[in-house]
């Protein structure tokens, strides 16, 4: 029901901080779509294998209204400058990646190309 992946969005969102430095943003775009602001993280080995650990993490069962829940996630990647230089390029070409991530499989990232 809607309580139920209520819950499971929040402990998602939850997750994502965790796995995060204290500077960087996770927001909620809406559904079950998070986006990530990571200043700073300009090492594109850096990003994947940031990417990778949000894979394994998402892999963990979670706890929902007392019932196991088991989700999992697609990444979409856009980095500044390489990818574009304001929010709404960076977030469209995030979502291409995401997109192409879902298709190629889900449980997998992508980076823009």
């Amino acid at each position: 029901g809607h309580a139920q992946g209520d819950e499971v969005l929040v402990q998602a969102a939850q997750t994502l901080k965790n796995a995060f430095r204290s500077n960087d943003i996770v927001c909620r775009m809406g559904g079950d779509e998070f986006l990530v602001f990571a200043p700073g993280m300009i090492n594109r080995n850096t990003i994947e294998a940031k990417a990778h650990q949000l894979l394994v993490l998402s892999r963990h069962t979670l706890e929902a209204d007392g019932k196991s829940v088991r989700v999992g996630m697609s990444i979409g990647i856009a980095t500044y400058p390489e990818h574009g230089t304001t929010l709404e390029e960076l977030s469209h070409k995030a979502d291409k990646a995401l997109y192409a991530a879902k298709d190629g499989g889900r449980s997998a990232f992508r980076v823009y190309s």
